[in-house]
């Protein structure tokens, strides 16, 4: 009897320590409508003052008469006291444009990657706040599809994302003060949505390392799917010592990465434990004891208070399509709340 009881005691701990170490918070934490678009749905946003939010909203495709399709998303300034959008005039000759990457800069101005083929040049533009008008901060001339970017605290460096095949193959590529650029990703099969702590000198990002059938030719779609399905690793690197630690937390379809504004916390959107979601990742420091709490039951688009206590975010994706064009706040836990 003694025996089984023992052994009982080392099942438990055994399926204890298989537990997965998340809290589900989502439909917890207080959550706040701010704002709705008459048309469209919210692509990106980017918290920029306690009364500001850039937006990037994707309106439907227009079809002019000469049978041309039209893409022209709106990006503008949301003020979400008077929820009036303050819109970035366009030049009418960008029938289709792109804008991704949508953040707020070191500089506290909005930045994002703009792209209208083949009119101009893909460039990384700057918006100014308060007079509402961009102009071109970096112009890219080598990289096929720049993905995304994040700079350095002091603007004079930038991280920068050349995708080779979307989700399937990417590297990042560091530009210094000199403008050398430099693949800090080399060992990596894809490289994706790097931050740069405002704190630290710091640069997170997902990336998937090759694996056994990597590098095998794709004969059918089953096979992209498998490797879509991949899960990601988050990775911090150190421009400085040039070193990279991974981080043990295996993320499948993420869609965007943030630092808080102290430097202290990560937040993801993507598939954890195979559940969707914006997740909150404290203890960074103790990689062996990450803290990992769900704050949005679902994919979304998302960022950071200035003052980190809450999110403001947008659903993507295939579920909640009829709440897409909602914009909200949720209240975030502090950061040493316990895991149980």
């Amino acid at each position: 009897m003694r025996k089984i009881y023992i052994l009982g005691i080392l099942i438990s701990i055994l399926v204890a320590s298989c537990e997965s170490r998340f809290i589900d918070m989502s439909r917890k934490l207080p959550v706040e409508e701010i704002s709705k678009t008459s048309s469209g749905e919210y692509g990106s946003i980017a918290w920029i003052s306690e009364q500001k939010i850039g937006v990037v909203i994707d309106e439907p495709d227009t079809e002019e008469s000469n049978g041309s399709i039209q893409h022209r998303p709106t990006i503008g300034i949301l003020d979400v006291i008077s929820n009036k959008l303050s819109t970035v005039s366009i030049d009418d000759a960008c029938g289709v444009y792109y804008v991704r990457a949508l953040q707020v800069l070191p500089n506290q101005e909005l930045g994002y990657i703009f792209e209208c083929p083949p009119i101009s040049p893909v460039s990384i533009q700057q918006l100014n706040t308060k007079a509402i008008e961009s102009r071109d901060l970096y112009v890219e001339s080598t990289i096929p599809f720049l993905g995304d970017f994040a700079y350095s605290k002091d603007m004079r460096e930038v991280i920068l994302v050349d995708v080779r095949g979307l989700f399937l193959k990417s590297s990042l590529y560091h530009l210094d003060t000199n403008r050398k650029k430099t693949n800090i990703t080399p060992d990596f099969l894809r490289a994706d949505f790097p931050v740069w702590s405002p704190k630290t000198n710091l640069i997170a990002f997902f990336g998937t390392k090759p694996y056994p059938g990597s590098n095998d030719k794709i004969e059918e779609f089953s096979q992209t799917e498998r490797r879509l399905d991949y899960p990601w690793r988050l990775y911090i690197y150190n421009p400085e010592s040039q070193g990279t630690e991974e981080l043990p937390l295996d993320i499948v379809h993420p869609s965007s990465l943030k630092w808080s504004p102290d430097g202290k916390r990560l937040a993801f959107s993507g598939e954890y434990e195979g559940i969707p979601g914006v997740w909150a990742v404290d203890n960074i420091a103790s990689q062996n004891d990450l803290r990992i709490t769900r704050v949005v039951d679902g994919s979304a688009t998302f960022d950071f208070s200035p003052d980190g206590r809450s999110i403001a975010f947008a659903y993507i994706g295939l579920q909640n399509k009829e709440r897409q064009n909602v914009l909200y706040v949720v209240n975030l836990p502090e950061q040493n709340a316990n895991v149980k």
